[in-house]
């Protein structure tokens, strides 16, 4: 199977689940992804800034230095409220970059959707 097509069996199994992208961290770009609807590059693009913003970026070492870990044991998981639904996002452990980016519904269960998004993620970069 594919990583598209990896992709499109997750978002289908998870009722409420818009986009998935496969990122990868360190270069900014999407690698694959699965959409319920038509969405532009540059909106894939804008998921994935998110996820580096909030994995590795800014606020993502704004996080280490308050909860006072260092760098390498930073978020693994974040999600952030939107207009658009729940933006979700789970990388890899460090110094992996690769990360799974996605644009859910309220509705979802995020516990559920971090649990396997992080086996499935696990697939994909250990594949890699």
């Amino acid at each position: 199977m594919t990583i598209r097509e990896e992709l499109l069996a997750f978002r289908q199994r998870v009722d409420g689940c818009h986009v998935v992208a496969f990122a990868d961290l360190s270069t900014g770009m999407v690698l694959a992804s699965s959409t319920s609807e038509k969405v532009t590059q540059e909106k894939l693009d804008a998921l994935c800034a998110a996820g580096f913003d909030a994995l590795v970026g800014p606020k993502a070492i704004c996080i280490v230095q308050h909860v006072g870990t260092s760098a390498n044991t930073g978020p693994k998981v974040a999600a952030v409220a939107t207009d658009a639904g729940i933006e979700c996002f789970v990388r890899t452990c460090h110094p992996a970059q690769e990360a799974l980016c996605f644009r859910v519904s309220e509705q979802v269960d995020i516990a559920a959707l971090i649990k396997e998004a992080s086996l499935l993620l696990e697939h994909l970069a250990g594949d890699g």
